[in-house]
């Protein structure tokens, strides 16, 4: 809606006046990333500074490499939450991968040679995600899926630049 794209330009010049990273939880739907996107550009952003969440949910690698293409940062955040079903939007279900599938995202999107656009996360945001109340808690990445990533054949190189690389490069201030 309007509100929604006159913040996201609004956030496209806090972006260009402070030189801070937007990160964008986007609407569901691959042209929701777009014209995400293209809002907070159109307000100054520069597309490196840009870092589109919640990947996981978007099962059309070419509409990602077109993200990718623009320069954006991809952000897959749903590690740990495994086939989970969001419901209906629109008509369509919508549900997580499995971090299986996930890590196999990466490896695309790394063969395509976008690894210096990749960061993940797990969204731990609620009780439930914490080991203590059966969750995968904070650890999950650095526990399960970093190994997973070394057996699929990520180099460390890869995982390094993923992990520590992009992340501060994203999360300071130019």
């Amino acid at each position: 809606n309007e509100t929604s794209r006159r913040i996201l330009r609004a956030s496209g010049r806090a972006s260009k006046a402070t030189g801070a990273s937007v990160i964008v939880h986007p609407g569901f739907g691959a042209d929701a990333l777009f014209q995400h996107a293209d809002d907070l550009m159109e307000g100054g952003a520069e597309p490196s500074r840009i870092v589109m969440g919640h990947l996981d949910m978007f099962h059309d690698m070419d509409a990602i490499r077109r993200l990718a293409e623009m320069g954006v940062m991809l952000e897959y955040d749903a590690f740990g939450m495994e086939g989970t079903n969001l419901g209906d939007v629109g008509g369509q279900p919508v549900h997580l991968p499995t971090d299986t599938e996930t890590i196999g995202r990466l490896a695309q999107l790394i063969e395509w040679g976008y690894g210096d656009r990749l960061v993940i996360a797990h969204d731990v945001c609620r009780k439930s995600h914490l080991t203590g109340y059966g969750g995968n808690g904070y650890a999950h990445i650095i526990e399960s899926i970093v190994p997973r990533m070394r057996g699929r054949g990520f180099s460390e190189d890869d995982i390094r630049r993923i992990l520590v690389e992009n992340p501060a490069r994203v999360l300071t201030f130019t």
